[in-house]
């Protein structure tokens, strides 16, 4: 199976050079855009030496990429990925 996914990417904080992140994907279905606060996943955020981390997945639009990004921190997430579902050249 073999395709391609075109991406741009912002950077909010700090990510150090040469560094790499491991994560596992969560979704909420109760917040798809991630425009309101998050509820409860299934991670254990009290891990500080967890190998895999939480990337949270939301869809663009209906609030600013800051508040979804905001949502995002509270929650623990280390990683987030905003799925955008128009044709656009990026």
């Amino acid at each position: 199976l073999r395709f391609s996914i075109t991406t741009s990417y912002s950077n909010f904080g700090i990510i150090p050079y040469g560094k790499s992140l491991k994560g596992r994907l969560y979704y909420d279905p109760n917040n798809i855009d991630g425009c309101s606060p998050f509820g409860d996943f299934d991670y254990n955020w009290n891990d500080t030496k967890a190998s895999v981390y939480p990337i949270i997945v939301v869809k663009r639009g209906n609030c600013s990429f800051v508040k979804k990004v905001g949502n995002i921190e509270r929650a623990g997430g280390k990683a987030g990925i905003v799925i955008d579902d128009k044709t656009e050249n990026v």
